[in-house]
């Protein structure tokens, strides 16, 4: 296995650090539209609840695009 110099070290730890702190945001975005859905689904109001489906679609197809950039 190949040693890594320094400066390679701190790169790597910057990157983490970085992927870090965008999790850190995806996370709880991702946990509160899975509680949007729950909540929508105890709800009788079909236009609301189709409202708030088409509003979490979007949010975690923005999501996906993060998520995709950050495994790029």
């Amino acid at each position: 296995m190949a040693k890594m110099t320094e400066a390679e070290a701190v790169n790597l730890i910057a990157a983490a650090a970085g992927l870090a702190a965008q999790l850190a945001v995806l996370v709880p975005a991702l946990v509160q539209n899975w509680r949007d859905v729950r909540d929508g689904l105890e709800s009788d109001d079909a236009d609301a609840l189709n409202e708030k489906i088409k509003s979490t679609h979007g949010e975690i197809q923005a999501l996906d695009a993060q998520l995709a950039a950050l495994k790029g």
